[in-house]
């Protein structure tokens, strides 16, 4: 069951951040699978592209969606 939330946790993250699985899994172990903290993490270390194709992401839109998927899964 663990491994299922493990797995559930890093393809939310890749959906969420646009990083790679193994990326996603890295920092969540890092962050002992905080999603929150591992996100914030990411796009500390991530320049975040802005630009004709890019859109800016907000750190609170993405904040407010890992609350939710804590909410659901958790």
């Amino acid at each position: 069951m663990e491994e299922l939330k493990h797995q559930v946790m890093i393809n939310q993250f890749v959906l969420t951040a646009g990083c790679a699985a193994d990326q996603a899994k890295q920092l969540l172990q890092a962050a002992h699978w905080q999603f929150e903290t591992a996100l914030s993490a990411f796009f500390q270390e991530t320049n975040i592209p802005y630009g004709h194709h890019h859109q800016m992401v907000s750190m609170g839109s993405l904040l407010e969606c890992s609350q939710l998927f804590t909410l659901i899964f958790f």
